[in-house]
């Protein structure tokens, strides 16, 4: 006999459920018809209970249970299901309860790719006998989702909308798993939850899947005696994100509903208000990375220290709290490490602002670092990194006599199809990080200390970048005193009951350059003024220029007929006024430095391209290191 029990869309208790259907398919005492039965079958527990239904049991009861259609037709061919007609009798797997029960100590067979398929039967000892058999099975799952179901029945909320939004949730599913023998992850994509029904109280909540989303990474799950319960919880996964854009959405995130800010969009993150967040800040640096990140953002573990700190590393930037010159208010901003470039000077501290005693002093960093070992690659359900490379700066060692320090780099969202399975691969896309970093980091650095007055002090923060002029201090040549040198402010400890305030600087000698300034014309107000837009090119296009600077106008779609050497008279906000009158009669062009020879001496310090004019264009400048 083969006997069938279905389970449409509906709420039942485990295993009892299925006890009763069971029960009414047996119908005790008669062996006719389609209802007859040889023994009665039920689940009690661990064990499978048996029972004859004659008082002379002449044949062996067997009980079959298949994996798999395939297993099932392989072991009982030609087994047919009657419903008035004869008809196959295999359920389809997806079909199948096939997870909850595992007859043995063997691993639950969920049909995933590669996985054998079993055929299972038990032939109790119960001929001539009417009492019950018992057999012990490997477990009975006391809750579980299989796979391909629509829904998952939670216990409580996972904050869902009550109906589809058009938004995608990601929800975080940690489980033991009967087949690997372990603690896993797996991911679902979530759409909205219901209220659960049974007898007409509320017992939990249907979590809805989105119909057609991949699932060929998940398996089935559930709870299983001595094992912890699954849980499930809110979670977000990222592909090809942009690493300033992922350090927002780290910072903002505080539940997804973009409460603090545009780019909170994640359940979990800092929470922080997107009014005290520098954004464009993040949103410059952001373009100069060459790598972008795909992983997960856990609601259980997230520890997004650690993850922020892998991005900072790789980009070769600090989060500071810079203070707005205009507000007062200071804010979290993203800043670049060795950018000692005068744009990004917050104050001057000149030679009649330090403290006479004790006097500024200035000794070696020794913070040098010959090699550095990144780790990517991060598997959620191994919780470790599946991959490191390591570059040495060989050069720095012959030099120092030796390996003097080494930094680890960890970078969670960072993928081997990101970077490469190759030697070479991994070279080429480390490479300007590594050169970066040891370009910063295997020299001694100068660091310089000192004191100044307290009402000099309340607009600097830690990671202000200030110009300093001092006889007291050495730079990198063999002379005391420094004019104009660059320092990146490390402490800072002000004396809010008295005067002064101690900082020190680090000082790394260079003199990075980014690229020259540019501003696209959006009004031409008078014959002798226009204005620019506000952040066409960069965070504030109108801060790269000034009175005095040689620009050129170059005509939109027509730059060979450009206006040469506009002298720039006064800038006020986006207004920009020449000294003469600059013959701009429409919008859309742009206003940029003029050729090297004639340029500003500020414009001289960025990026210039060069013509293919026979003279040498850049004069006998040397080269430039950029940032």
């Amino acid at each position: 006999e083969i006997k069938r029990v279905n389970f449409s869309e509906e709420l039942v208790q485990w295993p009892a459920e299925l006890n009763a259907r069971l029960g009414a398919l047996q119908s005790a005492g008669s062996t006719q018809g389609q209802d007859g039965s040889w023994g009665r079958w039920s689940l009690v527990e661990d064990e499978l209970v048996v029972k004859p239904l004659t008082a002379v049991q002449p044949y062996r009861l067997e009980w079959c249970w298949w994996s798999s259609v395939s297993a099932g037709a392989n072991s009982l061919p030609g087994a047919l299901y009657w419903v008035g007609t004869p008809t196959t009798a295999l359920n389809s797997n997806s079909a199948r309860l096939r997870y909850p029960i595992q007859w043995d100590d063997q691993p639950i067979a969920d049909p995933r790719p590669g996985t054998t398929q079993r055929f299972y039967n038990f032939s109790p000892a119960v001929n001539g006998r009417t009492t019950s058999s018992r057999f012990k099975l490997g477990g009975v799952a006391r809750a579980w989702y299989q796979l391909r179901e629509p829904i998952i029945l939670c216990e409580n909320s996972l904050g869902l909308p009550s109906s589809p939004d058009g938004n995608d949730y990601d929800i975080e599913v940690k489980f033991y798993d009967r087949v690997a023998g372990e603690a896993r992850r797996q991911w679902f994509v979530a759409t909205h939850e219901t209220t659960a029904l049974f007898g007409g109280s509320a017992i939990g909540t249907y979590v809805h899947l989105k119909a057609g989303s991949p699932t060929i990474d998940n398996v089935s799950f559930g709870d299983w005696q001595g094992q912890e319960r699954a849980l499930l919880f809110r979670s977000s996964r990222y592909y090809n994100k942009r690493p300033g854009e992922l350090l927002l959405n780290l910072l903002e995130s505080g539940g997804g509903s973009q409460v603090n800010g545009s780019y909170d969009i994640y359940p979990a993150g800092l929470c922080i208000p997107s009014s005290e967040i520098d954004e464009a800040s993040f949103i410059a640096y952001d373009s100069t990375a060459s790598f972008a990140l795909s992983g997960t953002i856990s609601g259980d573990d997230a520890d997004l220290r650690v993850t922020i700190e892998g991005l900072l590393k790789m980009m070769g930037c600090a989060l500071i709290m810079r203070r707005s010159a205009t507000t007062g208010q200071s804010l979290l901003t993203l800043q670049p490490l060795g950018a000692e470039n005068y744009r990004l000077l917050d104050q001057t501290i000149g030679e009649g602002d330090w403290h006479v005693s004790p006097p500024p002093r200035w000794s070696t960093y020794e913070d040098i670092v010959t090699q550095i070992t990144y780790r990517f690659a991060w598997d959620d359900q191994q919780q470790k990194y599946l991959a490191e490379r390591t570059f040495v700066n060989q050069e720095a060692v012959n030099r120092y006599g030796g390996e003097m320090k080494k930094i680890d780099i960890e970078v969670r969202g960072l993928t081997i199809d990101e970077v490469g399975d190759g030697a070479g691969d991994s070279f080429g896309f480390f490479l300007p990080t590594s050169a970066r970093l040891f370009s910063l980091l295997s020299n001694p650095a100068r660091e310089w200390a000192g004191s100044i007055g307290t009402g000099r002090s309340m607009a600097i923060d830690v990671g202000s970048y200030l110009r300093v002029t001092s006889s007291h201090l050495k730079g990198y040549g063999d002379d005391y005193g420094v004019t104009d040198g660059v320092g990146f402010v490390r402490s800072i400890s002000q004396e809010l009951m008295g005067e002064g305030c101690q900082m020190e600087m680090i000082s790394m000698g260079l003199a990075p350059v980014t690229w020259n300034a540019s501003a696209l014309i959006e009004a031409v107000t008078s014959t002798t003024s226009i204005t620019i837009a506000s952040a066409h090119f960069s965070e504030d296009d109108a801060s790269f220029f000034r009175a005095g600077d040689v620009v050129d106008y170059l005509p939109e779609g027509d730059e060979d007929n450009a206006t040469i050497g506009l002298t720039i008279a006064s800038v006020s906000g986006q207004l920009i006024t020449f000294t003469s009158t600059h013959g701009i009669t429409s919008t859309g062009g742009t206003i940029e430095p003029t050729t090297y020879a004639t340029a500003s001496s500020a414009h001289k310090a960025d990026a210039y391209l060069a013509s293919n004019d026979a003279l040498p264009v850049l004069g006998s400048d040397s080269a430039q290191l950029y940032a």
